[in-house]
């Protein structure tokens, strides 16, 4: 489609950067509205699971709609929160990274076989299985608790501090 409009813009006279230039200016700015869009979209619905854990009685439809009432207006303090919590569990995913890449090259070497093998993948995916079990692990209870944590403030900035947990 976008050949087509450099095409039909060259034959009109218009050299043919500016049509190029233009529909690259319309893509990136589309692009930004997408991811814009995405963003506002996932931040909406990060927080389902919590009400449906915490809650009494509530269905899965009711869940999203908690959610979603919880969230509002409050996309870009959410979003904020996501970003420091990326950053914070960056540092162990560059490190399982580094620790995945270190292990498949003591493999190769060790092994002394053709990294194309079946062997070396099947073993390369049996460590990487390993290690993403292990970050997993300390990721998963850390977002989680960044969730609840997110649940817990919303709930009592919009309803107030009556916050009730369920008996066990």
């Amino acid at each position: 489609m976008g050949s087509f409009i450099i095409a039909l813009l060259s034959q009109s006279g218009i050299p043919s950067a500016i049509p190029t230039l233009i529909i690259s200016i319309v893509a990136i700015v589309l692009l930004f509205l997408g991811l814009v869009f995405l963003i506002r979209f996932v931040t909406r619905f990060c927080i389902v699971e919590v009400p449906l854990a915490i809650e009494n009685k509530l269905t899965a439809t009711q869940t999203i709609g908690r959610s979603r009432s919880l969230t509002q207006g409050n996309i870009d303090r959410i979003f904020w929160i996501f970003i420091v919590g990326g950053l914070i569990s960056l540092p162990l995913q560059i490190i399982a990274s580094i620790v995945g890449n270190v292990s498949q090259a003591i493999l190769a070497r060790s092994l002394a076989i053709d990294p194309n093998s079946g062997l070396f993948i099947a073993t390369n995916l049996i460590v990487s299985y390993i290690l993403g079990i292990i970050l997993g692990s300390v990721l998963i209870p850390f977002w989680q608790s960044i969730k609840a944590t997110i649940y817990y403030d919303l709930r009592s900035r919009k309803e107030g501090l009556d916050l009730q947990l369920r008996d066990r």
